[in-house]
């Protein structure tokens, strides 16, 4: 599914790009090269915008213009990040950072720190990646870009929701949302409105994050952003299971799951796979939902999210705790457990320490379920989750009462 808009782009730039071999003009081939490649990253043609960058990158070089090499190594970076490859996407962004840094480029710095940034917290190296938000956060407001302070904004709102501080993350929405709009910005919009509606839907905000999805969609199917489409539809498709619209749901993930392939998005495909994982126990169907669970894991363990492969061997000890397969679920648990630990997410280490207290009270082991419900209720506390801090502090007094 090829999309209209970037295949008229990719022609005018091939076009531009035979005019100006024919005049012998290299500056205005290497241009055009870039351009090429950036609809073509866009248009998810990934081994031609490659070879396209490449062809760009190395006349840009013979001229010896830093400044455009540095913007076709940031586009050679998020060609990296596309196919997962991300020591390579690491090294192309700190090589444009270097090179914008001796240009005195302000905006060009913020977009790789930015970019750096989204790496590091894709590996749960959150205080590296706040530390780079905030750098390119202040370089977007000394250069008075709306668009690039959005974006550090929403980001810097993103980590907050990751350490389970909601109030502080929105905020930073919706000042992102205020910028993109004064900018006229759509995809940052689009962006920022998946990022209010995931917030939304983490409290039970149904109605208003359906809304939040369905904007975004509207947004993104006007700028032609597959990608963004797919994460709408994934996240409809949530909505739907919470409103027990199980068939609507599937339909919503199975959209979704054919965005992301024609997008060729990994981490989207991995996303769909564990929620289809969800609703296939949800129906019953655990052996299915145990595949589709196996095949997220693969697909985190590529793309080294370890998030995602917490959640899923969160998943996978649920399912194996209904089949009263208790050793494996212990496994599972401690291994979720251990990255979740890793990317600090305080909520999620406490729910598994609840799911472990559980596991070790039907096992007959209660002095582990006692210290497992002890550790999730002082997590609880610090994060001021006090109804679930209470339940386990509940659990925790009954096994001492026998």
């Amino acid at each position: 599914m090829k999309n209209l808009h970037w295949i008229k782009a990719m022609d005018s730039y091939k076009l531009a790009h035979k005019l100006y071999v024919d005049s012998g003009d290299e500056l205005g081939q290497a241009n055009a090269l870039s351009g090429l490649g950036g609809a073509q990253l866009e248009n998810d043609e990934l081994d031609a915008a490659q070879q396209s960058l490449r062809e760009a990158m190395a006349i840009y070089a013979k001229l010896k213009c830093q400044m455009c090499l540095a913007n076709i190594l940031m586009q050679i970076g998020h060609l990296h990040l596309r196919n997962e490859q991300l020591d390579a996407a690491n090294v192309s962004y700190n090589n444009a950072l270097e090179l914008y840094l001796k240009k005195k480029s302000s905006e060009g710095q913020a977009d790789a720190l930015a970019c750096r940034g989204d790496l590091q917290k894709r590996r749960s190296h959150l205080d590296s990646a706040e530390e780079m938000y905030g750098q390119a956060l202040k370089l977007a407001i000394k250069a008075r870009d709306k668009v690039r302070e959005g974006s550090s904004r929403e980001r810097i709102g993103q980590l907050y929701v990751q350490r389970d501080k909601p109030e502080e993350g929105r905020q930073e929405f919706d000042k992102a949302l205020k910028l993109y709009r004064d900018a006229g910005n759509i995809p940052g919009q689009t962006y920022t409105l998946l990022s209010i509606g995931l917030d939304q839907l983490r409290t039970s905000q149904l109605e208003n994050a359906r809304e939040s999805f369905l904007r975004s969609l509207e947004l993104d199917i006007t700028a032609s952003n597959r990608k963004n489409q797919a994460t709408a539809h994934r996240m409809i498709g949530c909505i739907q299971v919470q409103q027990n619209e199980l068939k609507a749901a599937e339909e919503s993930y199975t959209t979704a799951l054919q965005l992301y392939e024609q997008a060729q998005n990994r981490v989207g495909v991995a996303y769909v796979l564990y929620l289809l994982g969800n609703l296939q126990v949800q129906q019953g169907l655990l052996d299915a939902g145990h595949q589709s669970y196996l095949r997220t894991l693969d697909v985190y363990a590529e793309v080294e999210d370890s998030m995602g492969e917490a959640n899923t061997y969160k998943a996978i000890g649920d399912l194996e705790m209904l089949r009263d397969l208790l050793e494996a679920a212990e496994v599972s648990f401690l291994r979720a457990l251990q990255l979740y630990t890793k990317a600090g997410s305080r909520s999620c280490q406490a729910l598994t320490h609840w799911a472990l207290g559980d596991l070790y009270e039907r096992k007959g082991a209660p002095e582990k379920a006692k210290l497992s419900f002890r550790e999730g209720a002082s997590l609880y506390s610090a994060i001021e989750m006090k109804s679930y801090e209470t339940e386990c502090l509940r659990r925790l007094g009954e096994l001492q009462v026998d």
